[in-house]
């Protein structure tokens, strides 16, 4: 799997570049909620995410997921003004519906009762959105205080090999 393998090639030049960040006293001074913080992340974001991408484009169209995907702006700005107490941009706001009413509308414009079929790969495609705004939001929120090469090479290689045993599980 190219993502799979893109994950794995994407470290190697990560940990020259951070490998100062990887000292015991930077480790040390991660807490036991820094570690889950990075965890949670990390299956979201390099895990779940991808897999239910891949889920959603064998059980419908291309099309369709990046329809459905359109509910991730407006979803993303809600999710940071009530979870990280951002201040919501109204024009930012605008756009981000504007861009979900057009995909409804060329879900609409297709006919034939595409706007009320909503089936699995729609659903997972959805999820997959859900779990990329809360790995975003995990990550903006609970992991401040962690240095930026252990985040980029912690992430990944947990993602990758989290992502590994769901899509054995997904895909067999």
């Amino acid at each position: 799997n190219l993502l799979f393998l893109g994950s794995l090639m994407s470290v190697l030049p990560m940990v020259v570049v951070f490998r100062g960040d990887w000292t015991r006293e930077n480790l040390a001074k991660l807490s036991r909620r820094d570690w889950g913080f990075l965890t949670v992340s990390a299956f979201l974001s390099s895990a779940l995410t991808p897999g239910l991408f891949f889920y959603a484009l064998e059980h419908t169209t291309v099309t369709n997921v990046v329809l459905v995907g359109r509910i991730e702006p407006p979803l993303f700005l809600l999710a940071t003004w009530l979870f990280l107490n951002e201040r919501l941009n109204p024009w930012s706001m605008v756009a981000g519906l504007l861009a979900l009413a057009g995909a409804i509308v060329i879900i609409a414009m297709r006919g034939d009762g595409a706007l009320l079929r909503f089936g699995t790969g729609e659903m997972a495609a959805a999820g997959a959105t859900l779990s990329f705004i809360a790995s975003t939001i995990v990550t903006r929120s609970g992991l401040r205080n962690v240095p930026l090469g252990i985040f980029s090479i912690y992430r990944p290689i947990l993602g990758t090999v989290l992502y590994f045993f769901l899509a054995i599980y997904l895909f067999g």
